[in-house]
């Protein structure tokens, strides 16, 4: 993933990239692993709802509607992507 002026760059399917939070891609990461919005919130001290909100502007971005989408994804590509979105410094996110 890049980051860029507050944003996180993700490859997404098919081969476009889309700029997430942050937040949004760190709250991705922990569904990637398979936890639960409780888990997530509990993991990075947030309410299930703020989670909830996170993870429903993240899939509104990817154009997915579901957990089960997401992980056909990262099942076919190996995850998300490498990112490929504009780059401003070596900083790496979460």
């Amino acid at each position: 993933m890049n980051k860029t002026a507050g944003s996180i760059w993700v490859d997404a399917p098919p081969g476009r990239s889309v700029s997430l939070t942050r937040r949004e891609a760190e709250v991705l990461g922990l569904v990637v692993e398979g936890k639960s919005n409780k888990e997530i919130a509990a993991a990075i001290y947030l309410s299930p709802k703020t989670v909830e909100y996170h993870l429903a502007n993240t899939f509104r971005k990817l154009d997915i509607h579901s957990r089960a989408e997401l992980a056909r994804i990262v099942a076919r590509e190996g995850t998300l992507g490498a990112p490929s979105g504009p780059e401003t410094g070596s900083a790496s996110a979460r």
